[in-house]
């Protein structure tokens, strides 16, 4: 193999090695001068005279062709929606005016903290509010008679007690098979007798803790749901909620 030969086959490895360089990451492909590699080859064509160099100089070739895409690939990546060019960020500031910059601040302030000053109109509702307050003797109210253990007295009753877990216990084995195994906590706790929810609640914590019932919660939305139990993946424990007048559930 000649000099010149030998020289050409150097110049074909290193523009391959640079592609692969390139491709995998390693160099920016615009680092690459590939208008002085193409016309290299350009210049190396007419005097290949061999198989091999000539599928080399196709490889270096189709290599360069894929640096170019590369480059392509960054310039539409810069150009699209998604990407904010810091330097494309410094010349519009540079050319906005101050009050259209100032626009654009006021637009953006999100401020963490408020402080408020003391007006003149907010002393003046101060004083109203006082002058308009009735005296503390017709303020004091009697507190309502509290209502006992309404609803829940029988609970107290071991033998009752005992059916109505039983009881409750069957009604949500019922209520899971209906639904396909997964019912919603507060689903299940919701009725229009807001004590009826309670002493719902109150047996369904003492099911959950001996392992009858299993609570999982949906990762996504917090949202609480009775299933059968199924193993160390479910929640453990006693859980209790209660249900106000509207239905809404509260732990």
């Amino acid at each position: 193999m000649s000099r010149t030969s030998r020289a050409r086959r150097e110049l074909f490895e290193r523009i391959l090695e640079l592609v692969r360089d390139v491709l995998s990451g390693k160099v920016d492909p615009f680092d690459v001068n590939v208008v002085q590699l193409a016309s290299r080859l350009r210049e190396e064509f007419p005097r290949l005279r061999e198989w091999d160099e000539i599928n080399l100089d196709l490889e270096a070739m189709i290599g360069l062709a894929g640096v170019v895409a590369r480059q392509e690939e960054w310039i539409e990546h810069r150009a699209s929606r998604l990407f904010v060019d810091p330097l494309l960020v410094a010349l519009k500031v540079e050319v906005m005016d101050v009050k259209e910059l100032a626009r654009v601040f006021l637009r953006a302030w999100r401020p963490i903290v408020e402080a408020r000053g003391v007006t003149p109109a907010f002393l003046e509702s101060a004083v109203r509010y006082w002058l308009e307050l009735p005296p503390a003797s017709e303020r004091v109210r009697v507190l309502p008679e509290p209502i006992g253990e309404q609803g829940f007295e029988p609970l107290w009753k071991e033998e009752e007690f005992e059916e109505r877990l039983m009881l409750e216990a069957s009604r949500l084995q019922m209520t899971l098979d209906e639904k396909g195994g997964e019912v919603s906590y507060s689903d299940y706790l919701r009725s229009e007798d807001p004590w009826d929810s309670a002493e719902r609640a109150y047996l369904l914590s003492f099911l959950i803790s001996d392992g009858v019932v299993s609570v999982r919660r949906d990762p996504a939305t917090g949202e609480l749901f009775l299933v059968r139990p199924r193993g160390s993946g479910d929640f453990a424990g006693s859980i209790v909620t209660w249900m106000d007048v509207n239905g809404e559930g509260h732990e």
